[in-house]
């Protein structure tokens, strides 16, 4: 019975499970970068953020600080005489604490540590990896050692003392305290509660599994979700009742059974080499076909910003970037290629997905891609896609096939023509294909549906390519071609002048204001305003704001933003400022695909790149208010570290300063503004975190006021 149990488990991501508490494991792709800079120890124990914003990571051999760009590590010279550290606790008065195998220390305002002394009989502390600091005054705080329970007091500024906790139990795994002046607590293979003096062990009235419980949280909710090293659940204080929430799957028995409550509400827990999300009664897990690594995880950590940060064995910290922001697919997720041309969602709530092999379908609430075939059918090479006003999909390929799809049946039709670049559906019934050879149109409501070859007195040379078309707000037809610019309205087919600006686009997008965006073969690309037929006013846009001058694709979305797809990410211009997305942001991959950018019916909106398609869930997020205050993280003088307000004997030694943002999510779109009085009038601007003064004249300096300013072409918020 055992082994069929553990087969069902193991087949539970393959095939349908039947009942509540179902695994859900979502087939996207997920982002996380990697933190290795200067982390000396690649096994990650425990990680705490301190008030400033700084993380601290614990490690098998030291204790680091990391300041979004690279780790600073702490030892001996800074008091902290541990290598093993099991625990790093911010309590809220702003100490930070460290719990190591061979002692507890607590930083000082200056930076030093201090070690806590062991009270009498007891040699030292010795903490283990779990819930080991819990705060229940901002000066005392109860930690869980290996020798049992301590109440640390701040008895002056730079001292905290011990004394033993005589709490129920040999062992004391984990301590918690909840509002209403309760200590939850593990305690041998139960978990007690001490209120109003009095301790009551739960394993019985609240039927817990026998358990030695590493591992408490307190969820905004109040409930209390305890881990141990087989069983995960939650406690309902209010009902007096438990409930068992067990990951699906087995890990080996290691303390790395960490939990964590995400910006978003879900409880979040690893297991082995996956985590998983407690979402609407089910673990959603989150595995190596997301993105992650194969390799175990040991800690998990939600940050200020609601990042949630990834420790491992063996291999550093990552940071899940852009979680509930963005998702991707690749070939992993079914699709038939990884370099992604267009997608568009159907009336059925079909998302059909052109690729450079094929054409793919994503059945409305599934999470695996499929492949689309009908006999006969050629879908190679799928760069464009259209719906029709009666629900039928159009497909245009660059292999010279426009083909038409049935959305009840799926049966489908085929027509030859010259290789397709884009195909575009108007108001009049109409399906528009710009070619390799040529403009062609389709009456869709006609019984021959059979593509013609758009011959008109307005477009002097019928068979030049055109490379891209376009509807505007008022229902006008743009089209892009080698013999120049045209616009089909109510009075025909007119050759737009290019005036001035002596344009000839290759990509088109027509905003709500009566403007045209195009890119050509220029850098970068051009804003157009016009009177009648000719172009009266041309704006050239290069980097910055755009993050490169290569442009392949264009579109403005219902909200009337543009959005620019480059070979090296994705920006877009809201009407008052820019912002570009990376891999460093989410994008799948930064190369994306030639008229590949499609806004869902829901506003989010899909990114074709060649590395897997990409999917903006929220393009309308934006960072919450100014970047927090900059920090000078370090100051040297040659080989002397400088303090506030210091004074050192000059000499010809360079003077090196580190600032910092302590902004992980944002990092790579806040720069920085700093002055040094007494040689600096002007703001300097740089997007570095280093300043570099390679010899400066005997005299008084100081550091000016630091700004950081979001990287956006106007519109820039900034924070003394």
């Amino acid at each position: 019975m055992g082994k069929l149990k553990d087969l069902l488990v193991a087949l539970a991501c393959g095939f349908a499970v039947i009942g509540p508490f179902a695994p859900r494991c979502a087939g996207q792709q997920y982002s996380f970068s990697q933190a290795t800079a200067g982390l000396g120890n690649p096994n990650v124990n425990s990680i705490a953020q301190d008030r400033q914003g700084y993380l601290w990571v614990g490690t098998e051999n030291g204790l680091y600080r990391y300041d979004g760009r690279q780790f600073q590590k702490y030892g001996a010279a800074n008091g902290l005489h541990a290598h093993t550290i099991r625990s790093v606790f911010a309590g809220p008065d702003g100490t930070l604490w460290v719990g190591a195998d061979t002692g507890i220390y607590f930083q000082l305002a200056d930076g030093k540590f201090v070690e806590v002394h062991a009270p009498l009989p007891y040699n030292q502390f010795s903490l283990r990896i779990g819930s080991s600091f819990t705060a229940i005054a901002s000066d005392q705080v109860v930690v869980a050692d290996r020798n049992g329970a301590f109440l640390l007091r701040h008895l002056e500024p730079n001292l905290w003392a011990a004394e033993p906790m005589h709490l129920d139990g040999a062992t004391i795994w984990s301590v918690l305290y909840a509002p209403g002046n309760v200590l939850w607590y593990g305690c041998d293979s139960d978990l007690c509660r001490l209120a109003a003096g009095k301790t009551t062990h739960l394993g019985a009235s609240l039927n817990l599994p026998q358990e030695q419980w590493l591992h408490l949280l307190l969820a905004r909710d109040g409930h209390i979700w305890v881990r141990g090293l087989s069983h995960l659940g939650e406690v309902i204080p209010n009902e007096s009742r438990f409930q068992l929430h067990d990951l699906p799957g087995r890990s080996d028995a290691v303390p790395y059974v960490t939990l964590a409550q995400d910006a978003r509400g879900s409880i979040v827990a690893t297991q082995g080499h996956d985590f998983g999300l407690w979402e609407n009664g089910n673990w959603r897990m989150v595995t190596a076909r997301n993105g992650l690594s194969h390799n175990d995880l040991s800690e998990l950590f939600v940050d200020r910003e609601g990042s949630i940060w990834i420790g491992t064995i063996g291999h550093g910290l990552s940071r899940w970037v852009g979680q509930g922001r963005w998702e991707g697919y690749t070939d992993a997720d079914g699709l038939s290629d990884d370099i992604v041309w267009a997608t568009l969602r159907d009336k059925t709530g079909r998302l059909w997905i052109g690729t450079e092999s094929g054409l793919d379908y994503l059945p409305p609430g599934e999470q695996t891609v499929r492949p689309f075939a009908a006999p006969g059918i050629q879908t190679a090479r799928a760069v464009s896609l259209a719906a029709g006003p009666d629900g039928s999909i159009w497909m245009g390929s660059a292999a010279g096939n426009l083909v038409r799809i049935d959305p009840a049946t799926l049966a489908a039709t085929q027509w030859k023509v010259p290789e397709v670049y884009r195909i575009v559906s108007d108001q009049e019934h109409r399906i528009w294909a710009a070619t390799g050879a040529g403009l062609y149109f389709v009456d869709v409501l006609s019984h021959d549906r059979t593509p013609q070859l758009v011959q008109d007195p307005g477009i002097a040379n019928p068979t030049k390519r055109f490379t891209d078309l376009c509807i505007d707000h008022t229902n006008r037809l743009w089209a892009a071609s080698d013999d120049g610019l045209f616009r089909l309205d109510p009075t025909g087919w007119r050759r737009i002048d290019p005036g001035l600006s002596g344009v000839n686009p290759y990509q088109l997008a027509a905003d709500h204001e009566g403007n045209l965006w195009v890119a050509g073969s220029f850098p970068g690309i051009m804003r157009l305003r016009f009177i009648g037929d000719r172009v009266m006013e041309s704006e050239h846009i290069t980097r910055p704001p755009l993050i490169s001058e290569q442009v392949v694709s264009l579109m403005v979305d219902s909200r009337g933003w543009l959005w620019v797809g480059q070979d090296d990410g994705l920006s877009v211009y809201d009407g008052r400022s820019w912002r570009s997305f990376t891999q460093d942001d989410g994008l799948i991959w930064n190369d994306t695909d030639s008229n590949a950018l499609a806004e869902d019916s829901d506003g989010s909106l899909w990114i074709g790149t060649s590395g897997g398609l990409s999917h903006l869930l929220k393009p309308e997020a934006k960072p919450a208010g100014p970047p927090p205050p900059p920090i000078f993280s370090q100051v040297t003088f040659g080989a002397t570290s400088i303090a506030n307000g210091a004074k050192v004997p000059w000499s010809e030694s360079p003077l090196d300063v580190s600032i910092a943002a302590l902004s992980f999510r944002d990092a790579r779109h806040i720069r920085t503004r700093y002055r040094l009085s007494g040689l600096e009038s002007e703001w300097v601007e740089t997007a570095g975190n280093n300043v570099r003064y390679a010899r400066l004249s005997p005299g008084a300096y100081r550091g000016a006021s630091v700004a950081h300013a979001y990287s956006s072409s106007g519109g820039s918020k900034d924070a003394a």
